[in-house]
């Protein structure tokens, strides 16, 4: 890849001043170290899916010192502009990340990094090379193929040595009494749900595992998979009680108490007490 042995080093994230003013400082940066981690994993031969590549915030926060929140910035600014592609897959969830070589190549243009015509540039120098003095030229050639031999071994060597990408296992947190998962976990779910609905997914997992024993290899999982349609179902039922209260308030409301007058009361009081008295003199009679 041409744009990944350019701007890619064993000890250096090469950033050009002018990328910096079109694409930003952060995102000039990230995208150094990720043509420098594309490298990494071309040179194992572990690309996905044409040209994607896993890595992590912490791996480049290391490399950059950017910290993960304005990676997520810069990251969206490259997505917006297409230079980058991401996609999240896998349990628990990684980001795969994918560079767009020939928008790059656009920006790098505009900066004036990338040539417009490398091939035919070659070509030229080439040939009036050839033309003046063809021996030295050989020689000289024969030269530089070593030496950048001998530097693409090098580099591939530090590459290796630079960004090791050993997958470390992520010490699991406890975020309820039998609810265990790692911080990239939560904070991917409080990203998709937001803070209170993340709380509810843990409470509703939790509350299960308690009254039914069951444990789980990944809670994360577990909540993927079936507590957050649980969670949708509960919240409908809610709605459906709420619009049945709510009719039945209505239907009270269309009832008026009926209001009597204090003659029709006192006339109905006297009628009863009559009737009773007609009832206890017939007893008599």
């Amino acid at each position: 890849m041409i744009l990944a042995s350019l701007l890619a080093s064993s000890k250096y994230i090469i950033v050009n001043k002018d990328l910096i003013q079109i694409l930003g400082l952060n995102e000039a940066v990230i995208l150094g170290e990720l043509c420098s981690e594309y490298n990494y994993w071309a040179n194992l031969e572990k690309l996905e899916d044409e040209g994607y590549f896993y890595s992590t915030r912490e791996n480049i926060q290391k490399n950059t010192g950017i910290t993960p929140h304005f990676q997520r910035i810069a990251m969206k600014n490259l997505e917006e502009k297409e230079i980058i592609q991401t996609i999240r897959k896998g349990i628990p969830c990684k980001t795969y990340y994918k560079i767009n070589e020939e928008k790059v190549i656009e920006y790098l243009k505009k900066a004036k990094l990338f040539p417009e015509n490398p091939v035919v540039h070659e070509m030229n120098d080439k040939t009036s090379t050839e033309e003046t003095s063809s021996d030295r030229c050989d020689e000289q050639q024969n030269v530089n193929n070593i030496d950048i031999n001998n530097n693409n071994i090098n580099n591939k060597k530090n590459n290796n040595e630079e960004h090791t990408h050993e997958e470390i296992t992520e010490e699991k947190k406890q975020f309820a009494d039998k609810v265990f998962m790692t911080q990239i976990e939560y904070d991917d779910l409080l990203k998709q749900y937001g803070s209170k609905v993340t709380d509810q997914l843990i409470e509703q997992l939790n509350l299960y595992k308690q009254a039914k024993g069951q444990v789980y290899d990944n809670d994360y999982a577990a909540i993927l998979r079936w507590v957050t349609t649980r969670i949708r179902e509960m919240e409908k039922e809610q709605e459906n009680y709420k619009k049945f209260k709510d009719k039945q308030k209505l239907q009270s409301n269309t009832y008026n108490q009926r209001e009597y007058s204090e003659n029709f009361l006192n006339t109905l009081i006297c009628n009863m007490k009559n009737q009773e008295l007609e009832e206890k003199n017939e007893k008599y009679i």
